[in-house]
């Protein structure tokens, strides 16, 4: 890893004074890439940047979120950003960088390697041995960066949406779609474990256990004001695989498909017809899946690609 030489251009993010620069500044460098959620995250920092200014409101609600990260401040104009993001990784504290921004009319000049160099060092101070990011694979500048300074790729994952008013039928696959049953989890989770390994499902709101089917568990959700569905997909050497629909906060309900690989694509061409005529909410619906998945396939059934992202990790900070 490489140390640099400080700049007193280069700070910590300073809440009550930086997060609406840094929205704007975020905004500017993603508008193009940003989905609904990102949209929420900015109108987020915002929010948060006024209640910032009335102490009276911070002390009657707390903020839930607290920003975290590094700035570059050019002539009083903050023209460069850094997000940390702490997580638990297999019990132990591990950050996440994200929002590494440059103004448009700064690139080039080595201020988005500064920022995210002194963030790993950052890191490594506050006791995390640990840094993951994740980056666009179309962005090879950014990824040619973040392998200069140690980063290695671990996994690659892509993110697709569904409009379910467009869903489309594909080539009709053997099987009947049926309910779920509390004797086909076992199975159905070990196929959820193998697509969402802990290698990636860290990051994800993904956990096997809620979305187990049975009039048990139906009830305990139904007492937490949650829900989830489930569907089978059976043929005559017996189950296919399962889809499983979440609700989700954020802009799109989660779809989690669980079936061997071969089996994927005819698990979502067979069952997603009947899942969205059962649900009828007209959310959108997203599945995040290995970039090995096909794609032609997906998009002929409607879903539309959001995004490919490389997941890079340094292990060790020293």
């Amino acid at each position: 890893m490489d140390h640099m030489v400080y700049s007193p251009k280069l700070r910590l993010l300073d809440m009550h004074r930086d997060l609406s620069a840094v929205a704007d500044l975020i905004e500017l460098c993603f508008r193009d890439q940003m989905d609904a959620d990102g949209v929420a995250y900015i109108r987020q920092m915002r929010r948060l940047a006024q209640e910032m200014a009335y102490p009276a409101v911070l002390l009657a609600n707390p903020p839930r979120v607290h920003f975290s990260g590094l700035v570059w401040e050019e002539n009083g104009k903050i023209i460069g950003n850094v997000t940390l993001i702490p997580f638990v990784k297999d019990g132990k504290p591990v950050t996440l960088i994200a929002n590494v921004a440059v103004h448009p009319d700064y690139r080039q000049r080595g201020i988005g390697r500064a920022l995210t160099a002194r963030a790993l060092e950052v890191i490594r101070d506050r006791g995390n041995r640990a840094a993951w990011l994740q980056v666009r694979e179309e962005n090879q500048p950014a990824v040619q960066l973040y392998h200069s300074l140690g980063f290695v790729e671990r996994t690659r994952r892509a993110t697709w949406e569904l409009n379910p008013k467009y869903v489309k039928a594909g080539a009709l696959s053997e099987g009947e779609v049926t309910s779920l049953g509390a004797r086909d989890w076992p199975q159905v989770r070990a196929w959820l474990e193998a697509l969402y390994p802990p290698l990636i499902a860290w990051n994800l709101p993904f956990s096997a256990e809620p979305l187990r089917p049975g009039w048990w568990p139906d009830l305990q959700r139904w007492m937490n004001g949650q829900s989830v569905r489930h569907w089978a997909l059976r043929g005559g050497a017996g189950m296919i695989g399962a889809l499983i629909w979440e609700p989700s906060r954020l802009s799109a309900d989660i779809l989690w498909p669980a079936a061997a690989e071969v089996n994927l694509v005819p698990l979502l061409t067979g069952v997603l017809p009947f899942a969205v005529q059962d649900l009828r909410s007209g959310r959108p619906l997203t599945v995040n899946l290995p970039v090995w998945v096909d794609g032609t396939a997906l998009g002929t059934l409607g879903f539309q690609l959001q995004n490919t992202l490389i997941w890079m990790e340094i292990p060790d900070l020293g």
